[in-house]
């Protein structure tokens, strides 16, 4: 059993940004699909612990999905709240924040996995 932490920029956002950390984010929509053909190859079992942001598939339903109460924090760079106004309209046009495509995939795999 592997388990895996998927974030994306959000996981990095209180100590980095696109410029400095964005290419190893982008590393990471090659990174997963190659991980999950191989496991599957493999019979390797995985959790993915994921971001809940990640699973929108706009910024839209993003900000519709936020709780009306959030969290406080002493250091608001530690909230990824603070962010919110980068992030762009949807996965085509923001490939550091958004990533319903390979959360469906990390799904597909899982499921033919355990049939």
């Amino acid at each position: 059993m592997i388990s895996l932490d998927f974030e994306l920029l959000w996981g990095v956002r209180d100590h980095s940004d696109r410029q400095a950390y964005g290419q190893n984010v982008l590393g990471a929509r090659d990174a997963v699909p190659r991980m999950l053909e191989l496991f599957a190859a493999r019979g390797i079992s995985a959790t993915w612990a994921t971001v809940g942001f990640l699973f929108c598939e706009t910024k839209d339903e993003l900000m519709a999905a936020l709780p009306v109460e959030r969290p406080a924090y002493t250091n608001p760079r530690l909230s990824n709240y603070t962010y919110l106004d980068e992030v762009g309209k949807d996965e085509r046009s923001d490939p550091y924040y958004f990533a319903s495509s390979l959360v469906d995939a990390e799904n597909r795999t899982v499921t033919q996995a355990m049939i």
